[in-house]
C-alpha cells in the first residue's frame, strides 16, 4: 500500500505550494503553506457548511479530508480536525483556503502522471471508515429503474414521427425525466425517436417498479405513438418482478403488447 500523504487530485482546483511561508505569516505560521483556490466558473464556494451544488460538495469533500478532516461520521463543519494541516484560513468569498501544514509535513511536486495505483489507493483511502467521513457515499443502497419513452409503434417498433400536441412528462418525488422535447416540437424521421429517459428510485426494487409503472402511466403524450404500453407490460410482467428475466422475455411480450387494438395517435 502506498503511504505517502494524501493529496487529492482534481480538474477544477487549482494548487500552488510553497516550501517556505508566506511572509504576512512568517513569524506566526513557521511552516509549509498550500494554497487551493477555484479555478472553475461553476465552483460557487468551498466552504464546507455553504456548498451545495455537486461541484461544490465533490471538490469540498476531497479537501477536507485530506490536508483536514471532519470527525468520523460526522459532516459538520464545525467537526473540522487538524490533519495535514495544522490551521487554515479563507479567503472573504471562500473561493481561496490556505492550509498551513504541520511540522514533517511537506508537499513534494513533480510526481509525475496519476497512475491506476494512484488512483486504487485513493479509493481505498477514502472508502474507509476509520479513516473517511465519505464512507458512506460509496454504500450502494437503493434500486433505480430507467424506461426510454420512443416514439414508436408498440406493435412493431417502427418510429412514429408527427407533432407532439400533448407533451407532460411526469412529476413526482424520486422520478427523474430527461428530455429535449416540448409540447410542440415535431418528431421527425430522420434522427433518433427517443422522447425522453424517465428514471425512478426507491429504498426497494419493488417500489421502484411500482414507482416507474406509475410515472409511466402519468406521462402524457399525444400526436405520435409510443412504446409506453410495450415498457408497463414489462414492468407488470410476473416474470420481471421476480427477476426472472431470460433473451425472449422482451419478443414474448411484445407479442402480447401486438395482441390489443392499435390506438391512433390524437390529432
Amino acid at each position: 500500500m502506498n503511504s505517502r500523504p494524501f493529496f487529492p487530485l482534481f480538474t477544477t482546483v487549482v494548487v500552488a505550494s510553497a516550501t517556505y511561508p508566506l511572509a504576512a505569516h512568517a513569524q506566526a505560521y513557521p511552516r509549509p503553506v498550500i494554497r487551493v483556490s477555484s479555478g472553475a466558473e461553476d465552483i460557487a464556494t468551498l466552504e464546507p457548511d455553504r456548498a451545495t451544488s455537486t461541484n461544490d460538495v465533490t471538490v469540498v469533500a476531497e479537501i477536507f479530508n485530506g490536508l483536514v478532516r471532519f470527525a468520523p461520521g460526522s459532516a459538520d463543519p464545525k467537526s473540522l480536525e487538524p490533519d495535514l494541516a495544522e490551521s487554515w484560513q479563507a479567503s472573504n468569498d471562500s473561493k481561496v483556503w490556505t492550509f498551513h501544514l504541520r511540522h514533517g509535513v511537506n508537499f513534494q511536486g513533480g510526481w509525475g502522471e496519476l497512475t491506476a495505483t494512484d488512483v486504487v489507493y485513493s479509493l481505498k483511502r477514502a472508502a474507509d471508515p476509520k479513516r473517511s467521513s465519505f464512507a458512506a457515499d460509496f454504500a450502494a443502497s437503493g434500486h433505480a429503474i430507467e424506461v426510454r419513452v420512443y416514439a414508436e409503434d408498440p406493435r412493431r417498433f417502427v418510429p412514429s414521427p408527427g407533432p407532439l400536441t400533448v407533451f407532460r412528462p411526469p412529476v413526482a418525488n424520486g422520478v427523474r425525466v430527461e428530455t429535449g422535447y416540448a409540447e410542440g416540437n415535431r418528431v421527425t424521421p430522420f434522427y433518433d425517436p427517443m422522447l425522453a429517459k424517465v428514471i425512478a428510485r426507491a429504498p426497494t426494487r419493488d417500489a421502484a417498479i411500482a414507482r416507474i409503472t406509475d410515472a409511466l402511466d402519468a406521462f402524457d403524450i399525444e400526436g405520435v405513438k409510443t412504446n409506453i404500453p410495450f415498457a408497463l407490460d414489462v414492468l407488470k410482467s410476473d416474470a420481471f418482478q421476480a427477476g426472472d428475466v431470460h433473451t425472449r422475455l422482451g419478443t414474448e411480450l411484445a407479442a402480447h403488447t401486438s395482441s390489443r387494438p392499435a390506438a391512433e395517435p390524437a390529432a
